[in-house]
């Protein structure tokens, strides 16, 4: 379950906020674990899907409730002012998830978004996939051809089950090979585990000890 924060004073005093990030990371890390654990191929791509989904919706959701957060904050040491942050809420729903991230990098000099680098480069590759599936074309593709660069390098690493009827027709589907792979959901689930222990210190710059990177650790085996 998410955490919830409360508004204890002032005007805004018994609102509260829903932490669903929280639940989306841990679906992410149940289906994954599901994904390894099944032997039925529909139960894979059933399983695969939803971490692929919780994966890609994860990060925004996160950023979204960090700015929330923000914004009713009555604290004097928010950088640069609390006036900044009740704009960005205000225009979040405008801005995209790597928008609203550089523009709290800018604050902290934190690390811009870099889809050449990791692990930004690897959540992109989620997201491609994940508005690929949500958005699917129903194109005819001829056999082994795949719409993206990034899902091809995807397929490289990650080979699900052949179809015996696919075989016969002499056809191929990218999303039934991926889908049904018992190690991509465990690979997604590492990226955004990376995020959610590390969020602070790629947006801040500040790097966090090995003791605090352990200590999150411990803190989401019970979460």
């Amino acid at each position: 379950m998410g955490r919830i924060t409360k508004i204890i004073q002032g005007e805004k005093a018994g609102l509260a906020m829903y932490a669903f990030s929280e639940d989306l990371l841990s679906g992410v890390r149940f289906f994954a674990f599901q994904t390894e654990e099944t032997e039925e191929s529909q139960k894979r791509i059933f399983y695969n899907t939803s971490t692929v989904f919780y994966a890609g919706s994860y990060l925004e959701c996160l950023l979204n409730e960090l700015v929330c957060d923000v914004s009713n904050s009555d604290s004097k040491e928010i950088k640069p002012n609390v006036e900044f942050w009740k704009v960005l809420e205000n225009q979040k729903k405008s801005l995209g998830f790597k928008q609203k991230w550089d523009l709290i990098c800018s604050i902290y000099g934190g690390k811009q978004w870099d889809s050449s680098i990791e692990p930004f480069q690897s959540y992109d590759v989620i997201i491609t996939l994940r508005n690929e599936l949500v958005h699917y074309k129903g194109k005819y593709l001829s056999k082994n051809e795949i719409p993206y660069r990034r899902i091809e390098s995807l397929l490289q690493q990650f080979k699900g089950d052949k179809s015996l009827i696919f075989e016969a027709l002499d056809v191929s589907s990218w999303v039934h090979e991926l889908l049904t792979s018992k190690e991509i959901g465990r690979w997604i689930c590492d990226v955004v585990m990376e995020f959610d222990l590390k969020h602070r210190e790629f947006l801040t710059g500040k790097k966090m000890t090995e003791e605090e990177i352990q200590q999150n650790k411990l803190l989401r085996l019970f979460h």
